[in-house]
């Protein structure tokens, strides 16, 4: 199996994969992995990290979507920086951050307008303003 459908599988499993440092990789949850497809990610733990990387390098989303509200008026995705939502639609983006403030780790709810406000700032940036757009609902990136 190759890393691509390794990350096919994972999907459909409901996993996500990210990057930890440099070379780590972390799975979630542990319990749709059975040992084959445990040994499969360790055989081909280089080529996981490269496509992760090229996949990170080229967006700021670099897992599939994981979750849709209401007919894509809004997305969950898993990044480099955490998992977000984006409201495609505005009038998800109140309903999404009720939802989210009821959570013990609430999730930033971002705009189109706030990623593309975000794109090319270095990752520093992008985590101070994720962090804040989570611990403050209704704020946005404004430069």
């Amino acid at each position: 199996m190759d890393a691509q459908a390794i990350l096919t599988v994972l999907h459909q499993r409901g996993a996500t994969i990210r990057l930890v440092g440099d070379q780590g990789i972390e799975v979630g949850p542990r319990r749709v992995l059975d040992d084959g497809l445990r040994e499969e990610i360790r055989a081909r733990k280089a080529q996981l990290v490269a496509e992760l990387r090229r996949a990170e390098a080229s967006d700021l989303a670099r897992d599939p979507i994981l979750e849709t509200r209401h007919a894509l008026g809004a997305v969950r995705l898993e990044t480099r920086f955490g998992s977000i939502w984006i409201a495609l639609d505005p009038s998800m983006t109140a309903e999404l951050r009720v939802t989210e403030q009821a959570r013990k780790s609430p999730r930033p709810v971002l705009e189109p307008s706030d990623v593309a406000r975000l794109r090319g700032k270095s990752d520093g940036a992008i985590r101070a303003v994720l962090n804040a757009m989570a611990v403050f609902p209704g704020s946005a990136v404004i430069q």
